[in-house]
């Protein structure tokens, strides 16, 4: 994926601001997911957007927040198959639109089987960009850290910015790592 950012834009940028759907046309994927977890005071937030990319049209997205990572995951599991379920509605409108058009009757039906492997992509794509988060946020924990070691002054603000920024990594690791083996388990189990 690193591979396919235009060469003008920076890694975490890019990924963070949406070349979701340019990255979803270069790899010739039909559908993108890109979302992102974030600390807004002391809340935790996750946000999630499903992409058409031939057109670049969203076409369903969630936003929740929790007071922890644990409500965050409970968040996932329970609206990542709604999410991913509008994938068969957009085609179903598509397909009745091509109906329409050209007269041909097209099944308007998908199988169960065809929607977990959509639902284990885009947990898959979520619980990487999760992971590239935790290495971003790695980065920034380091600095930070190493601006505390090397302080005069202002210890303990220097010391809490290190700190947030180590329980961003945390959180970007765990629920990277979680969300990506829940993604590879449900495309190979169900």
């Amino acid at each position: 994926m690193m591979s396919l950012i235009p060469p003008d834009e920076e890694e975490a940028a890019c990924l963070a601001e949406g070349c979701a759907v340019d990255i979803g046309r270069a790899i010739g994927a039909e559908y993108v997911s890109s979302g992102s977890i974030g600390k807004f005071g002391k809340k935790f937030t996750i946000s999630v957007e499903l992409y058409e990319t031939m057109g670049g049209k969203l076409i369903s997205s969630i936003v929740f927040e929790s007071e922890d990572i644990d409500g965050l995951l409970n968040v996932i599991r329970k609206e990542a198959k709604p999410l991913f379920q509008s994938i068969l509605m957009h085609n179903v409108k598509k397909t009745s639109e091509t109906k329409v058009k050209t007269g041909i009757n097209v099944s308007e039906q998908s199988s169960g089987m065809a929607m977990s492997k959509w639902v284990g992509i885009g947990l898959s794509v979520v619980g990487i960009g999760m992971g590239i988060y935790g290495i971003v946020q790695e980065s920034e924990y380091k600095k930070l850290n190493e601006d505390y070691l090397n302080a005069t002054g202002n210890f303990d603000a220097k010391w809490k910015k290190a700190e947030d920024a180590k329980s961003s990594r945390n959180i970007g690791y765990i629920l990277g790592t979680a969300l990506l083996a829940g993604g590879v388990t449900v495309y190979f189990v169900f």
